[in-house]
């Protein structure tokens, strides 16, 4: 039983890890939160809201671990990109 909870969540992490975003997908990100609420945002989020809720929870994460706000891990991102 221990062993399935650890290769349960070592496939959490998994899902987790493959949304972090490439430096095309962080620059868009940044350009969506400095968007304002409006037709144009509504719109996106109606297109492509699940992924964009994938790439912010791994935000959320990797932000939460390393103590950043999304912004600054996005232009981490871009810069090393």
């Amino acid at each position: 039983m221990k062993n399935k909870d650890f290769r349960q969540g070592n496939f959490e992490d998994l899902k987790v890890k493959t949304f972090k975003p490439n430096k095309t997908t962080a620059q868009a990100l940044l350009e969506y939160i400095a968007m304002d609420e409006g037709k144009a945002k509504q719109n996106l989020e109606i297109l492509c809201g699940k992924e964009i809720q994938k790439y912010f929870k791994w935000l959320d994460n990797y932000c939460e671990a390393e103590g950043c706000t999304h912004e600054q891990a996005l232009n981490q991102i871009i810069e090393e990109g």
